[in-house]
């Protein structure tokens, strides 16, 4: 799953005109932080946005509330449409980590949506850019976003909203955009704006949850971390010292096949030596499978609600025939359908442009079953993406707390989902979480493996695993 920056090459003849054509409106004044998009409700006009140049723009109320839409010019033809948002105010630190999220619609079901936000310099040349997108299997509202941290001091964002691939009769539309700013660690803190409350479609009632939380300390998402004492305790840890998986810690799974998945899962190909665990991924037939993978998780045996999980883990998705290997360290709700992904990353040549090798992606999925729908989503390498993360042993991290999702790669804070910004987020992860780990073999979206471009044999290797509850 994740989502692809591969999108933005379709999109790049839209952007060209954007600048000519914005409107600009002044932000209104905020002491506590930046304003981010200026009109993100739609509450009595469009202004502070403008559409591409192929494209018109206005706002319009139905029984749901205000909105932009946006629609296609041209009758002729397939098109990317979208719109764009006006300057942020200026960002002063470096490192800030800036969120926004907000909902989408299309009439058009099965057509990517993307959420793009990037980092501008003064003279508003496009510094970096971060994408979320969601492929809506229905006409309805979905909730999507996107995470950028900032490169330099002073800089500004904007949000950049567009669907690919739409015919003439096609209606976009964006509400309900809420954001986030989050100093980077040590920074001064402010106090956070009031935002917009969101209304997305009815989730189902959330059960009880079994476990007593601790409140999170004070100051910014990217300060909780209860891997350190004072603000947590570890309750969950493997180092893989043994000859064999600890099946007191771990269930190890055999003889089973996932959807979108060319391999078979076999227990025998999960092995712990050298004190690693590792999971080999081979090119052998078994039943109607072509290849053989490992899978292992912690259900039944470990779950908690709220804490940080990390691993310390080499991938085998060098770009060296390596096309299909999708190894993955995740988390899903025990009883209600929420999937926390640490890290994704995808093996090389792909069938896309972007190569996802070099980097991870992480996730967060409102229901674990519905792919493309309702998620907040990023990359989590640092943004220049080198060196290539499958050179060597990387830490991958969530630090969850009652208020926010925090990510990091190698102890560095790259993304924060708060709760508030969806009310699912609450909804669809309101029970335990177990630990997942796992490599499937074939990615519709990145490519599936074959004689060609996919090696025999790749090897997932994991130093270690842990897990820390809030508290001391």
């Amino acid at each position: 799953m994740g989502h692809s920056r591969s999108i933005r090459l379709v999109l790049l003849g839209a952007l060209g005109a954007l600048a000519a054509s914005a409107v600009l409106v002044a932000s209104p004044s905020r002491a506590a932080e930046p304003v981010i998009v200026a009109n993100p409700a739609f509450a009595s006009s469009a202004a502070g946005w403008a559409p591409t140049s192929n494209a018109t723009l206005k706002r319009v109320v139905t029984s749901d509330g205000p909105s932009g839409q946006v629609t296609p010019k041209s009758s002729s033809g397939t098109k990317t449409i979208g719109m764009v948002s006006t300057p942020s105010d200026t960002i002063a630190t470096l490192g800030t980590t800036v969120h926004v999220a907000g909902q989408v619609r299309s009439s058009q079901a099965g057509k990517p949506i993307v959420f793009q936000l990037r980092e501008l310099a003064s003279n508003g040349t496009v510094i970096q850019d971060f994408e979320g997108n969601t492929t809506p299997s229905s006409t309805s509202w979905n909730w999507t976003g996107a995470t950028i941290t900032t490169t330099r001091a002073n800089s500004k964002v904007n949000l950049f909203v567009s669907e690919v691939g739409v015919t003439s009769d096609n209606i976009l539309k964006v509400r309900t955009i809420n954001s986030d700013v989050t100093p980077p660690s040590g920074a001064p803190s402010p106090s956070p704006s009031p935002s917009p409350s969101p209304s997305p479609s009815p989730s189902p009632s959330p059960s009880p949850s079994p476990t007593t939380t601790t409140p999170p300390p004070s100051g910014t998402c990217a300060d909780i971390d209860y891997s350190r004492s004072g603000q947590g305790h570890q309750v969950f840890a493997d180092e893989f010292t043994g000859s064999s998986v600890n099946t007191s810690k771990w269930r190890v799974r055999d003889g089973e096949s996932l959807s979108f998945d060319k391999a078979r899962i076999l227990a025998r190909n999960v092995t712990v030596h050298d004190g690693l665990l590792d999971i080999a991924g081979k090119r052998e037939t078994v039943g109607s499978r072509n290849y053989t993978t490992g899978y292992i998780d912690t259900m039944g045996k470990f779950s908690q609600k709220y804490g940080r999980w990390e691993m310390r883990a080499k991938v085998p998705t060098d770009g060296t025939r390596t096309r299909g290997v999708w190894p993955a360290f995740w988390l899903r709700g025990d009883s209600t359908p929420g999937e926390i992904d640490v890290m994704e990353t995808w093996g090389a040549p792909a069938t896309k442009s972007f190569d996802p090798s070099v980097s991870n992606s992480w996730t967060v999925w409102r229901d674990t079953n519905e792919g493309g729908a309702d998620k907040f989503t990023g990359w989590s390498h640092p943004q220049s993406h080198s060196p290539e993360i499958y050179k060597d042993y990387h830490v991958y991290a969530v630090n969850w707390s009652p208020a926010c999702m925090t990510f990091s790669f190698d102890g560095k804070v790259v993304s924060s989902v708060k709760t508030s910004s969806a009310s699912w987020m609450t909804s669809s992860f309101n029970s335990p979480v177990n630990i997942r780990l796992n490599m499937q073999v074939g990615s519709s979206y990145w490519g599936n493996p074959d004689s060609t471009n996919t090696r025999t044999q790749f090897n997932y290797l994991v130093d270690y695993v842990r897990a820390y509850a809030p508290g001391s």
